[in-house]
């Protein structure tokens, strides 16, 4: 089982989206990065700290992170897609090179850091709450804890059930659902009086792509989530307190909830 959940071809790879994004950074999408960074992360959080971004993706939060001040971040990922893209863009960006960034899983993390970083990802590991548990312990005492993590509505087990034969259907297979997911969205679109066409363009602005976006969506598998409470409670029993957070409400399909919780 721990080799399974540490190898990268048993989980879907979101590598290919963030190397497409990574081609269109340009100085208004790093100051966007910069200002959610800021939400989840005060300057005062990073400033000199060392860090672990753990999921790193394009490596665009690890910049920003670096742009706020940290001392030095250290980027990890299970897909090597994620991993290149991640040190093109900091060897292209980054204002120093205190940096590292390498292929690693979260059950094979060592260390301490001042900040513990990870977006959206912890949830698609095939074991959360070990994840979960895994990254805090990183966490220095005194240190930060910031993560985001799939809320939990009524059709999670669907999408989960969803998201395990996209990820292994074959190519045409995943097409064709593909298709049918982005019908299905324009039908929603035309009853709520909105335009798919125009948040598709939105997506573009972005430097994001529909079609990749909902490519990773409806493949994202590991598929876990969790409510707020459950967060809050399984961190609290670690020594966590939680200082800051932003949840969503679950609906058709559910989006991330954000934290902060400081080690005690």
């Amino acid at each position: 089982m721990q080799a399974e959940l540490t190898d990268a071809s048993t989980h879907f790879a979101f590598g290919k989206n963030w190397a497409a994004y990574s081609q269109i950074i340009d100085a208004d999408r790093i100051a966007r990065s910069d200002a959610d960074l800021a939400k989840l992360l005060p300057a005062a959080e990073l400033r000199d700290k060392t860090v672990i971004d753990i999921g790193c993706g394009s490596g665009l939060p690890a910049l920003s992170m670096l742009r706020s001040g940290a001392a030095h971040v250290t980027c990890v990922d299970i897909d090597p897609n994620s991993v290149n893209t991640a040190k093109q863009v900091l060897t292209k960006l980054a204002p120093r090179p205190d940096w590292t960034a390498n292929v690693e899983s979260v059950f094979d993390l060592t260390g301490a850091y001042d900040v513990v970083y990870s977006w959206g990802v912890l949830h698609h590991t095939g074991d959360m709450w070990r994840a979960i548990d895994k990254a805090a312990g990183l966490v220095k005492p005194g240190g930060t804890f910031v993560l985001a993590i799939y809320g939990k509505g009524k059709l999670c087990e669907f999408w989960k059930k969803e998201k395990r034969f996209y990820s292994r259907a074959p190519r045409v297979v995943q097409q064709l659902m593909l298709m049918a997911y982005t019908a299905l969205h324009a039908v929603w679109y035309t009853a709520k009086g909105k335009s798919l066409r125009k948040e598709m363009g939105e997506f573009r602005e972005r430097g994001m792509s529909w079609k990749y976006d909902a490519h990773d969506w409806l493949g994202g598998y590991p598929y876990e989530s969790a409510t707020p409470q459950e967060i809050e409670a399984f961190l609290t029993k670690r020594g966590f307190a939680q200082t800051w957070s932003n949840t969503i409400r679950p609906n058709l399909k559910s989006g991330c909830d954000e934290y902060r919780f400081r080690r005690i």
